[in-house]
């Protein structure tokens, strides 16, 4: 049941970047009017919000709050996306994009790490593939969708329908996350054995 459940968050943060994909394109071309320069400007600072966040997954996620990470990085994601919804500038739609990049990364590092400690070692390899699998299929799914979102309600409607999604899966299934979290073993012999290792 725990992987079941992890497995079905980080299938819809997935299937929510898929629609972003999308979104991304239609902000930068109709919102902005940047032209089809714009697309890569603005997914280029989701790029760099990646890399933001992976440096701070280190420092946030090495204390053991993974559930935390996912919680706050669907947060992240919703609210940066909620907020380009309202402004119709190109500064300010480049920052909150590096805020969705930043929550992603928190997203993926805590998921993938808690998916690790949840699984028996005899099926981790099965639940990566599931999970990998999940990606490709639930992106495509995002972005297939994405285009009816926006005839439906418009741009800017379909920025806030989307960037509802994971604020509301977080706040329905963080807890049942961190319950898993604190009773999931940690082998803190092996982890410092590890750290003893020098990199050079």
């Amino acid at each position: 049941p725990q992987l079941r459940l992890l497995v079905g968050v980080l299938s819809a943060t997935t299937l929510v970047e898929g629609a972003i994909d999308v979104l991304i394109v239609v902000v930068a071309l109709q919102l902005l009017d940047l032209g089809d320069a714009g697309v890569g400007y603005l997914n280029s600072a989701w790029g760099l919000g990646g890399v933001v966040g992976g440096a701070t997954a280190l420092g946030l996620l090495t204390r053991g709050r993974l559930a935390t990470g996912v919680g706050a990085g669907c947060l992240m994601v919703g609210g940066a996306l909620a907020l380009i919804a309202t402004l119709q500038a190109e500064v300010p739609v480049l920052v909150l994009l590096v805020v969705v990049g930043a929550g992603y990364a928190l997203v993926e590092v805590a998921g993938v790490t808690l998916l690790q400690r949840l699984a028996a070692d005899d099926v981790l390899a099965r639940a990566f593939g599931v999970v990998e699998t999940s990606y490709y299929v639930t992106t495509g799914v995002g972005s297939a969708l994405a285009p009816l979102v926006i005839h439906a309600l418009g741009v800017k409607d379909a920025l806030i329908a989307v960037a509802a999604v994971l604020p509301l899966l977080a706040l329905a299934r963080w807890r049942a996350l961190a319950r898993f979290e604190a009773g999931a073993p940690i082998p803190e012999r092996e982890f410092a054995l590890l750290r003893g290792v020098p990199l050079v």
